[in-house]
């Protein structure tokens, strides 16, 4: 009987540390997904969703600003980006100036539109033309503004060169250059036709060598990105080629999307696509390296919503092509009011019924992440390192193309410090979850309950935040999320006082105390112990000169009987006492990570001596 109970006994606790030792987190909020609910109230996140549009002319030999930055500045913050689109005609004689390059005081009026994004902590999308307003002649066609093609190119280099200078604000280029504004149709030097496929060639060619190589440089249809591609490395593809076409292989293709200023206005988005499936597949991949979006434009058939502009169809190509930015202006009236106007009655759970279908758009154009778990250690010891595991999950059309900076704010009553981590949610891809281990040392000097924050931010200082509802809390004053909180012990250098615990080990505790404050660099004084049938032979570690907690077990060595037959009832002196030899100075409990006040590592190594004992007493398992 006694060999039984000690079999049940040691059994439960050899299975009681092996689960403990897989189980050092606990969920901060109890039962998963009680508390990650995603908020259906319009974000306005950084780098992607409605654009407000600001055009104007660059001018030769002046430094003014091609665009009114203070009307800039009244809208930032109200949208996610800008978009500029700005005019060359005092660099093209066919426009009405001359054919020159873009002068050193006109680079600086560039440049000071671009301070001001900084300043105002937007990005924008860019792109540049000859006929910024769309001018037509008397006869309604759109006017041959473009100069040459040498031009051109040189134009962009420029250009390009000032671009680079602020990739930090500007986050791709849209290449146009020719048609009115821009969008590479309806002039000579605009045309699709195949003839014209030199042009596209150089205006993307000379934009892909002159800004940096992780920008993305966009055409106006997926044709021309077979023009470049085709004469860039001698290929004969063809638009129905391109949905099975590996770009890895051919240096900066992977670069080269596409802007759709058709965006869902027909079966071919206005003679965007020849074949809407092979090309529409085509952006989707692209688009995990550029941004896609455009104009979302009024029904060619309805001049109002119709079967490709409708929120019900929008929802299913989005994630396809991963769009990441519209127009909130263009075609106001006759789309984007309708989708404000009407509730939202689609397949996403979250929101049917329960916000306008504007509302579900604006939230997934772009990224859209959701924080879908948090395990976080209960306490830790100031100066180690805190680790905090996050389930995030991508709900948007696209992913986060920058790799934001993050933060760990760890607040306490005296002050809130800020300490830099790694979160790189650009490895999130639409629809994908991922799972992050937040690691951050804590100062020395921290004590008493903290508070857990998260902080994320562009690299040009805006806030990113996240799809959570208000059950993780957003500090507007920290511009952080709350993860957790954590009962910071002090560090073993700033205690002045530990505890000492003594373990007789089966054995009688004569006189003396077995659990003792002893002060830094002082001695605990034993307990006097005696156990029937056994020796004492010492303790299992070091107390003089304490300076961190320790758990002390007495060693004793069997006195065998005549009879030859040893007692069941407890650990035996060897299996002991080389199990905390092993840890001399320190004790089983003697300092505690940030899972538990028993560190992890002793764990596996107690499980095992449990286990060892049943084998030693011969206990069947």
């Amino acid at each position: 009987m006694k060999i039984k109970k000690y079999k049940i006994l040691t059994l439960c606790i050899a299975v009681a540390l092996i689960f403990a030792c897989f189980a050092p987190y606990t969920a901060v909020y109890g039962e998963e997904g009680s508390a990650y609910e995603e908020s259906v109230e319009i974000t306005v996140n950084p780098d992607c969703g409605f654009y407000k549009a600001f055009a104007g002319c660059l001018k030769a030999n002046d430094e003014g600003s091609p665009v009114d930055t203070q009307k800039m500045a009244s809208f930032a913050g109200q949208f996610g980006l800008f978009h500029l689109r700005i005019g060359l005609e005092d660099f093209s004689a066919n426009a009405g100036g001359k054919d020159r390059e873009i002068d050193a005081l006109a680079i600086k009026g560039l440049k000071s539109a671009l301070d001001c994004l900084r300043t105002l902590k937007m990005s924008a999308i860019i792109r540049f033309s000859y006929n910024v307003t769309g001018a037509e002649d008397s006869s309604g066609n759109y006017l041959e503004n473009e100069p040459s093609i040498t031009w051109i190119v040189k134009h962009v280099k420029t250009l390009g060169a000032v671009i680079s200078e602020y990739s930090d604000v500007i986050l791709g280029v849209e290449s146009g250059m020719v048609g009115p504004w821009g969008e590479q149709h309806s002039t000579v030097m605009g045309s699709h036709e195949k003839s014209n496929a030199g042009t596209y060639h150089k205006i993307v060619q000379a934009w892909l060598e002159s800004t940096p190589e992780d920008m993305g440089v966009t055409v106006r249809r997926p044709l021309y990105f077979t023009y470049w591609i085709n004469k860039q490395y001698s290929l004969n593809l063809s638009v129905d080629d391109l949905a099975d076409f590996d770009c890895s292989g051919y240096k900066n293709a992977v670069r080269v999307g596409v802007y759709n200023d058709g965006y869902l206005g027909s079966s071919t988005d206005l003679g965007t696509f020849t074949n809407r499936e092979v090309e529409v597949a085509f952006i989707g991949k692209q688009a995990q390296n550029t941004y896609y979006g455009g104009e979302v434009v009024a029904d060619k058939k309805t001049g109002t919503i119709g079967s490709y502009n409708s929120v019900d169809y929008l929802e299913k190509e989005g994630f396809i092509t991963h769009t990441s930015y519209l127009n909130i202006d263009w075609n106001y009236d006759y789309v984007i009011s309708k989708w404000q106007a009407n509730t939202y009655k689609g397949s996403d759970l979250t929101y049917n019924g329960k916000t306008t279908q504007f509302a579900f758009v604006n939230n997934r154009l772009g990224y859209r992440h959701l924080i879908t778990g948090i395990s976080a250690p209960s306490r830790c010891r100031a100066g180690n390192e805190l680790s905090i595991l996050l389930d995030i999950e991508n709900r948007g059309f696209a992913r986060m193309f920058r790799k934001p900076v993050a933060t760990v704010i760890v607040k306490s009553d005296e002050k809130a410090e800020e300490i830099a981590c790694e979160l790189d949610l650009s490895t999130v891809s639409s629809r994908e979850s991922k799972s992050f281990e937040l690691k951050v040392k804590l100062n020395e000097k921290l004590k008493g309950e903290c508070e857990i924050y998260l902080k994320l931010q562009t690299a040009y200082g805006r806030t990113i935040y996240l799809a959570n509802d208000n059950k993780i809390a957003f500090d507007s004053g920290l511009s952080a999320y709350k993860l957790c909180s954590v009962q910071v012990e002090k560090s073993a250098s700033e205690q002045d006082s530990f505890l000492v615990t003594f373990d007789a080990n089966y054995g009688r505790v004569v006189s003396g105390s077995t659990s003792q404050i002893v002060k830094k660099g002082q001695s605990a004084v034993a307990p006097i112990v005696e156990r029937n049938g056994y020796r004492f032979v010492g303790w299992s570690c070091d107390f003089s000169n304490v300076t961190q907690n320790l758990s002390v077990v007495a060693l004793w060595e069997k006195i065998e009987d005549s009879s030859g037959e040893e007692d069941s009832g407890s650990f035996s002196d060897s299996i002991f006492e080389n199990s905390q030899n092993s840890e001399q100075g320190s004790g089983v409990s003697s300092s505690f990570g940030c899972a538990s006040s028993v560190h992890s590592g002793y764990l596996p190594m107690l499980a095992l001596i449990a286990i060892l004992i049943l084998k030693r007493k011969k206990v069947p398992f």
